[in-house]
């Protein structure tokens, strides 16, 4: 069962470099997932914590 339980490794960086792609931080793409799911009323504010506070502009960024 250890095959099915652990992620094989992968390499992205052709696809960076030939798209010119990045990847969003994790902690960034789970936060947005979480304040979704607040917002369309799946979790409460007391589940959430400080992420159902309103979301401050992050340096560099365009969203929000």
């Amino acid at each position: 069962m250890e095959y099915a339980s652990r992620w094989p490794g992968a390499d992205s960086s052709q696809t960076l470099a030939e798209f010119g792609v990045s990847f969003r931080p994790l902690e960034e793409t789970f936060e947005d997932t979480l304040r979704w799911l607040h917002e369309a009323g799946h979790l409460s504010s007391k589940r959430i914590g400080r992420l159902a506070r309103p979301r401050r502009k992050r340096a560099g960024r365009e969203r929000d």
